[in-house]
């Protein structure tokens, strides 16, 4: 089983439920020494490494399969990197390793330099994103034999 920390649009019960059919256990996290950007003309952000002091909220989302981690790695595409780190629980405010989505450094002027909004996202894209995520779910499922 992986925890992976997630930071954008995969941190909605709505998105996660298209992408993988549940919603995992979850707990809110930070993510040192990385920035959160919107991707320019998208509505998801991506994080980049930034200075010691920086630092990005989200979520631990525990316990996911070899399928669901799949799902994540192809839904975020070779636009990021896969990485390992830490990311410190907001309730036991503890240090746990956890893998996240980086954005790759090639694509870095791709980035807006402000900050992503959670809540304009909510408000704003949601429903549209979550539909576009049913259809790539659907889409993946068709083409693969995991």
């Amino acid at each position: 089983m992986t925890d992976i920390f997630v930071y954008g649009t995969l941190q909605y019960p709505e998105v996660l439920r298209a992408l993988i059919g549940r919603v995992p256990d979850l707990t809110p996290a930070t993510l040192t020494g990385y920035r959160r950007y919107c991707v320019s003309q998208q509505v998801f952000p991506a994080i980049i490494p930034g200075e010691a002091d920086d630092s990005v909220k989200g979520y631990t989302l525990y316990g996911l399969n070899a399928h669901e981690v799949k799902v994540m790695d192809e839904f975020e595409s070779e636009e990021y990197v896969k990485t390992a780190g830490a990311v410190l629980n907001a309730e036991t405010d503890r240090l746990e390793s956890v893998l996240y989505y980086v954005w790759h450094p090639s694509l870095e002027s791709q980035l807006e330099r402000r900050s992503w909004s959670p809540e304009a996202f909510r408000e704003q894209h949601l429903q549209a994103y979550t539909k576009m995520c049913i259809e790539f779910a659907a889409e993946l499922r068709s083409r693969t034999q995991w």
